[in-house]
């Protein structure tokens, strides 16, 4: 029973080793990986980025055009000569 176990635990090992050295082998002959997935992230956080920085433009417009004595939000009123 034990030399059974171990006789499988061995065919076992020497198959993945078998594997690992032909999947080695054919390696450099493989398709390369796509860079698809890759680019369209880093559109994706491009745009965000973009995005983040009009928003915070634009809050920043506000916080600066509005002032208040007590918080409260009033909209200052500038004039020209």
């Amino acid at each position: 029973m034990t030399s059974r176990f171990w006789r499988w635990y061995a065919d076992r090992e020497f198959n993945k080793w078998e594997k690992t050295v032909l999947w080695d082998m054919i390696e450099p002959y493989r398709r390369p990986r796509s860079f698809a997935p890759l680019i369209s992230i880093y559109v994706a956080a491009f745009y965000t980025g973009v995005i983040g920085a009009a928003v915070t433009e634009q809050l920043y417009k506000v916080s600066v055009s509005t002032i208040g004595d007590n918080g409260s939000a009033t909209r200052v009123q500038t004039h020209s000569n």
